[in-house]
């Protein structure tokens, strides 16, 4: 029998063979260069919208910086503050800003040409839009830091009962309690499931651990602190014990859940608010202030600030600290020129200080190119230039042997004028990226 080698066709199924291999191996390349292309498009669209970001961002710092130098005039000249209000400047700069700009529909041909002009020659891609907001406030954690204090001071003032001689630190620890019981009442009755994530929940408790978080243990004696000292021992952890430096970190406290953080943070800042506006004082920042004021008070202060629409009193806004002390002490008689003096001065040891514009800013810039999104949130402060130190006081020669001391004069001692507040230039203090 033969057996014939017919190996015809073998090549035309090597050859096809082939070509889909490498049809495959070109389809699967060209798949891989089109997603390579993909993400690098969206890469740079990324990118395009970070730096929009930045871009507005440096907006927000040129606009604060000529805020800076409109409240810096102020100061120094203050018949000016008959003409502007430091509050209107305030206003000026956290006006929303956008870009590209909206054309306005009643703007004239000339209006609209400039702003076309001015998009073509920008060399920005994309949108851009800024608001700029005043941060104020007393519900600041690390003013529950306590001074440095000897224990017989301590237990004076432990004993003290009067709201009104208490110091700042106890009478904003308070403050803490009651906006946690509100907050929690508050949930409560607009959340079916409170009990299971607020249920054994504990106002003192919250706030004896966020006190006993930003200070020294050997500056508090409170039976709460202790307790709350045992759990994080029996846990190992050992807290900061210092003040808090971004309001992300109320998430390592053991007795705060994140349900319990995300119910109240945004009560609560932890930068320096030293500048508390008097133009948008509340009245609960009010109590803070002066304890003793009668509700009576209360409603006189605001209607001679904010005017009274039903006698139909003009608002007075504050155009300095000086009338608000005069308001204060003068025409409501909440407290006497030295009693408001000293509790003023006890608010600015801790680092709280009236004005009458804020200093620290809450910037959110958010850049878009095409798809891409990119949002940075940072707080800016303008820092206050320290007090010109005083000069010392001329010693009077002695008198040489044999010579008589001259008689002492009485020279009344003239009443120091305060320096005018200074503002510094801004500074980012925290930036969180999106």
């Amino acid at each position: 029998m033969n057996i014939h080698n017919n190996q015809r066709g073998v090549a035309i199924l090597m050859v096809i063979s082939t070509i889909a291999i490498l049809t495959f191996l070109l389809a699967d390349f060209t798949f891989e260069t089109k997603l390579n292309k993909i993400k690098v498009y969206n890469f740079q669209e990324r990118e395009q919208a970070r730096l929009n970001a930045e871009a507005g961002m440096s907006f927000a710092l040129a606009k604060l910086r000529l805020y800076r130098q409109a409240i810096n005039t102020l100061e120094t000249t203050p018949s000016l503050k008959d003409v502007l209000r430091p509050s209107l400047l305030e206003n000026v700069v956290t006006q929303p800003f956008m870009f590209p700009l909206p054309v306005p529909g009643n703007a004239s041909s000339i209006q609209k040409e400039a702003l076309t002009k001015f998009m073509d020659d920008n060399l920005l891609q994309g949108q851009v839009s800024v608001s700029i907001q005043a941060v104020s406030g007393f519900l600041n954690p690390n003013n529950l830091v306590m001074p440095d204090i000897d224990p017989d001071d301590q237990q004076r003032q432990g004993q003290q009962q009067s709201e009104e001689d208490k110091p700042p630190y106890a009478i904003i620890e308070k403050k803490f309690i009651d906006m946690f019981e509100k907050e929690l009442q508050n949930e409560r009755e607009s959340n079916e499931n409170f009990d299971l994530l607020y249920g054994d929940a504990d106002p003192e408790l919250l706030v004896g651990e966020l006190k006993y978080v930003v200070n020294r243990p050997e500056t508090l004696d409170d039976p709460v602190v202790g307790n709350i000292a045992a759990m994080y021992s029996d846990k190992s952890v050992t807290p900061k014990h210092a003040p808090f430096t971004s309001i992300d970190e109320l998430y390592a406290l053991l007795g705060w859940n994140d349900a319990i953080v995300d119910l109240v943070k945004n009560r609560l800042t932890v930068h320096e608010v030293t500048i508390i506006p008097l133009n948008e004082m509340t009245k609960d920042q009010l109590l803070l202030l002066f304890p003793e004021i009668t509700p009576e008070q209360i409603e006189e202060f605001f209607k001679w600030r904010d005017g009274n629409a039903e006698l139909g009193d003009e608002p007075h806004p504050f155009k300095s600290v000086d009338e608000f002390k005069n308001l204060v002490v003068s025409r409501l008689a909440v407290a006497g020129e030295s009693d408001y003096e000293a509790r003023i001065k006890e608010f600015a040891d801790i680092g709280i200080k009236l004005g009458v514009a804020g200093k620290l800013f809450k910037v959110i810039s958010k850049g878009v190119f095409n798809r891409s999104e990119f949002e940075i949130t940072a707080f800016i402060d303008l820092p206050t230039a320290p007090e010109p130190t005083k000069p010392k006081p001329t010693p009077t020669p002695e008198p040489g042997e044999g010579e008589e001391a001259p008689p002492p004069q009485a020279t009344p001692t003239p009443t120091p004028t305060p320096a005018p507040m200074q503002l510094l230039e801004p500074r980012v203090i925290e930036i969180r990226p999106s």
